[in-house]
């Protein structure tokens, strides 16, 4: 799931990547994340680039010739 949405990740970032698809999959479940667990999980996807402020640090790879889903570009 992360490979497809953050393809800048690279094998280093594998213990971020490990401890977020924790939280996401608490996430998928159900099972809920307390205050502490939300906070966690935020500075894990910002430490990989992942939030919308963090991301403009992350290398584009989109092709820029293909029509953008949400805003039809």
């Amino acid at each position: 799931m992360f490979k497809d949405e953050l393809p800048w990740l690279v094998e280093s970032d594998r213990p971020l990547v490990d401890l977020a698809a924790i939280q996401r999959a608490k996430l998928i479940e159900f099972q809920g994340l307390t205050i502490n667990e939300v906070q966690v999980y935020s500075a894990i996807l910002s430490k990989l680039a992942a939030t919308p402020v963090d991301r403009s640090r992350a290398p584009s790879f989109l092709d820029d010739e293909e029509p953008d889903e949400f805003f039809g570009d």
